[in-house]
């Protein structure tokens, strides 16, 4: 199902760039005669806006996630760790009926 999923996706993936440069003309293009239609914006600045946004905020959101770590390990946890005394338990504890 894996390996459909992944034909499936590839195909679907590589059938778009193949069908919008089979459409264009070879001669006019060689040729520097073809004129593609001018829009303010394209799909792909948009992509390329929209990827860069997402970017800078997946590094801010790093750079949080971080700084929240690091507060974690490095605040005041009320108590000195080095002066805690360890007792090991062996046996079953009981139970405590009121």
């Amino acid at each position: 199902m894996f390996i459909g999923f992944v034909l499936f996706t590839g195909v679907l993936a590589g059938s778009y760039p193949a069908f919008f440069l089979s459409s264009f003309r070879p001669v006019k293009v060689l040729k520097g005669t073809f004129k593609k239609a001018d829009s303010v914006i394209t799909p792909r600045k948009a992509l390329v806006v929209l990827q860069f946004s997402f970017a800078i905020v997946l590094i801010i959101c790093t750079i949080i996630v971080k700084q929240q770590l690091d507060y974690a390990r490095n605040r005041e946890i009320g108590y000195n760790k080095d002066n805690l005394v360890y007792h090991m338990m062996t046996g079953d504890i009981k139970k405590i009926t009121r």
